[in-house]
């Protein structure tokens, strides 16, 4: 398995912490990734990747095993240290199975967490907020596999048992909120001892090249209510977050032949509706220029409702070409602070703000770098204020070269912050 070759580990300042005894466990290019390299043979990983109630040869599956003062079983949550998937730290493991080996090596496997604040950015850092980390081996035709790899801990990588709360809503609802603590000791104490937070998946489809492990492609996913158990408080249907999201009791904004996808007056469920002949999904085109998107999208058959763009040099083609578009003439920022009274609603924003400053043909400081990166940081409150179902962003491939990559990172955080998955 994808395993630190640490065998022992320290937490500096732990405490005793007092913890429930159910454990709720709801079921349910320098390029951007670069090679990784771990010490693994391919017949470990495809081990790993295998259905978690198969042992493996020699293996003998157990119930429960104590460790300290702690009695750890299959399907408990448990905080752990010295462990790594990838390139991802793994802070914590929901057990599928316990097995003991010839040697009388106990293993825990199971599928791996980690806390959002290792994700480079990509999510929120907030206390007790984690994520399952999805790792997918790629066959030779890059097939998908039915089921992640999992990873193994030992007995001496286990720190505590901790409880989890798997849930599909957005943050902050249903956050922990951890028990009181004084002083400058209260965030560490939260994490040693507050209930966990689960509302995302990050998946690495990956192929092997040797004993290398090379990422394809990454996908930063939200919960679905289908991975929430159906009892469970913490599940919300899709359909209502949708709702939520787009304050659909404020909806008389949408293009009168747009079809009504979420036809309810609160926050229940809607009505399954087809699409007619006619009928048209909205469009919002950022940083326009003289229209190239909006002309495909237009051919695709939405409406172009709005534009804006700031250079005069394009006002005229765009105009002639989309006269039925409101187009502002004029910077994003501008454009938030002089709407911001109106109530206005797209079904997609395609945003392409200047790629001057992260195209790999920017070899010197430009006048213009400051406002060509303030422009693609505006894209969060276009986004918050249009509440689209449908986010494109369009960027030079310059973004993803290691230089530039926590620009990227905050990118998708401007993504992610508002439940979207990237």
């Amino acid at each position: 398995m994808p395993r630190s070759t640490s065998s022992s580990c320290t937490l500096v300042d732990d405490t005793e912490v007092e913890f429930v005894d159910d454990i709720e466990v709801v079921s349910g290019p320098q390029d951007i990734f670069g090679e990784i390299t771990i010490d693994l043979t391919e017949d470990q990983i495809d081990a790993a990747a295998a259905r978690d109630s198969s042992p493996r040869n020699g293996e003998l599956l157990i119930d429960k095993i104590r460790v300290s003062n702690e009695v750890i079983r299959r399907g408990d949550f448990i905080q752990v240290c010295g462990s790594q998937v990838g390139r991802h730290p793994v802070d914590f493991v929901q057990i599928k199975i316990i097995v003991e080996a010839r040697s009388r090596e106990v293993t825990f496997r199971g599928r791996p967490f980690t806390r959002t604040r290792n994700l480079e950015g990509k999510l929120q850092r907030k206390s007790n907020e984690v994520c399952v980390l999805e790792y997918l081996k790629l066959d030779a035709n890059h097939a998908v596999p039915d089921h992640p790899i999992l990873v193994d801990v030992k007995m001496d990588q286990v720190v505590r048992r901790r409880k989890l709360r798997v849930t599909n809503t957005i943050f902050p609802t249903y956050r922990s909120i951890p028990p009181l603590a004084m002083g400058r000791n209260a965030a560490q104490s939260g994490d040693r001892g507050g209930i966990l937070v689960c509302r995302w998946k990050y998946k690495v489809y990956f192929t092997m090249q040797g004993q290398r492990l090379r990422p394809e492609e990454e996908a930063i996913e939200r919960m679905s209510a289908l991975e929430v158990s159906q009892d469970s408080f913490y599940r919300q249907s899709d359909d209502e977050l949708r709702s939520y999201w787009r304050k659909v009791q404020e909806r008389n904004e949408s293009h009168t032949n747009l079809i009504d996808l979420e036809a309810s007056s609160g926050l229940q469920a809607p009505r399954a509706a087809t699409r007619s002949v006619g009928h048209k999904y909205t469009m919002f085109d950022a940083f326009s220029s003289a229209g190239g998107v909006s002309r495909g999208a237009q051919s695709a058959g939405f409406k172009i409702k709005y534009a804006v763009d700031r250079s005069p040099d394009v006002w005229e083609t765009y105009r002639r070409n989309f006269p039925q578009t409101r187009l502002y003439k004029m910077g994003v920022d501008e454009f938030i602070n002089t709407t911001q009274n109106q109530q206005m609603r797209v079904d997609v924003v395609h945003l392409s703000p200047p790629c001057q400053y992260f195209s790999p043909a920017h070899t010197r400081d430009s006048a213009n770098d400051g406002q060509n990166i303030d422009a693609t940081f505006g894209c969060n409150a276009l986004i918050k204020k249009l509440r689209p179902r449908l986010i494109t962003v369009e960027q030079t491939f310059g973004i993803t070269h290691e230089r530039h990559k926590n620009y990227l990172h905050l990118l998708i955080n401007d993504l992610t912050e508002t439940g979207r998955d990237s």
